[in-house]
């Protein structure tokens, strides 16, 4: 049929082929398998019309070095998505981010409106709403982790150290969205487990679990709930009891948009720097969160900003500092106060 695989293609197709009784493949699907994983076939003259088509600037120089690294047949023609792959190699080139679900959309890339629009307020974007290529596709890599096979979801979690009931694994199976080749984007995957609740996790493997969730604890954090978590006699835990856990010790999650305001209900006034210092010191996950406990106990580093003194036992307490009811008179008598605000 004139049509040569590399290597990883034939693979990527034999393993979503299905195959009789007989050993055989219905040919209709070997042609249709064939087209979602290389995608139509495109002339080198018009390579250029359609990357701008689909959003991707390149300079004459840039296109030039990817001509270079791609593989054309004899008639100059090559692969759809053979081209889309070289495109996201690019050290170079330019996308306006206003038009990313398309340029992501033509790379095959299915972001929902949320990973969108917390990609976008992620990227660094110049004058003109443009965004590198390679600061692009490095942030989408963070975003969506890598893609692994729906069909053996069961093995993919079981080697995380996660094991569900049948029922909620065709529960997360049903809730996920998978690409033509029935893969899915490794962090959807472990966001939705978080929320099944009969679940279980090895204790022994805990920390990689968590982190393959993109829970990020410290140590005191991990012994905090390890010790407060029942184990059953084969070495599991409950992940509901897990999850439970996490929003007990680290006082659950909040989004690095709300954090300015979350400290003003505290009672806590930062000043402009030391706000987008704190923002830049805070460990956010990919979702651009950050555990409650970790960002009340972050004010007391910082030296300018101002507390509500009526607030003052709440402040201290949230910043793990724990005063009797005599040492908290004494420090408000001996503190300068501004209005209603003391200086720390």
């Amino acid at each position: 049929m004139n049509i040569k695989l590399t290597e990883k293609e034939l693979m990527q197709l034999r393993e979503n082929l299905p195959v009789d009784a007989n050993g055989k493949i219905d040919l209709n699907k070997v042609i249709d398998g064939t087209k979602e994983i290389i995608g139509e076939q495109l002339n080198i003259e018009d390579m250029k019309t359609i990357l701008e088509s689909m959003g991707i600037e390149l300079t004459d120089k840039e296109f030039l070095n990817l001509r270079r690294h791609l593989q054309f047949d004899d008639d100059n023609n090559i692969y759809e998505n053979r081209l889309l792959e070289g495109v996201k190699s690019l050290k170079s080139g330019k996308v306006n981010v206003n038009n990313l679900d398309k340029v992501l959309g033509n790379m095959g890339i299915k972001l929902s409106d949320k990973e969108l629009k917390d990609l976008v307020q992620s990227l660094p974007v110049d004058v003109d709403e443009k965004t590198s290529l390679e600061t692009l596709m490095n942030k989408v890599q963070v975003f969506t982790g890598d893609k692994v096979d729906s069909g053996n979801l069961k093995n993919v979690l079981k080697n995380m150290g996660i094991e569900l009931t049948d029922k909620e694994q065709e529960q997360l199976m049903k809730s996920l969205p998978t690409d033509g080749t029935g893969k899915v984007y490794q962090h959807r995957l472990m966001r939705g487990v978080k929320f099944f609740k009969e679940g279980k996790l090895d204790l022994n493997n805990l920390e990689n679990s968590l982190e393959n969730m993109g829970l990020r604890l410290t140590e005191e954090e991990m012994k905090n709930l390890s010790d407060n978590l029942q184990v059953d006699a084969n070495g599991k835990v409950a992940l509901k009891d897990v999850m439970e856990g996490i929003k007990a010790t680290t006082g659950g999650d909040v989004d690095g948009k709300d954090v300015k305001r979350i400290l003003g209900n505290m009672g806590i006034e930062l000043t402009d720097t030391e706000s987008l210092e704190l923002i830049q010191k805070l460990p956010f996950d990919d979702d651009n969160k950050v555990f409650k406990n970790r960002l009340l106990r972050s004010p007391k580093f910082f030296i300018g900003g101002k507390v509500n003194v009526n607030n003052l036992d709440t402040v201290l307490d949230n910043m793990g500092v724990k005063l009797s009811d005599k040492e908290l008179e004494d420090l408000t008598q001996n503190i300068h106060v501004g209005s209603k605000y003391a200086v720390r």
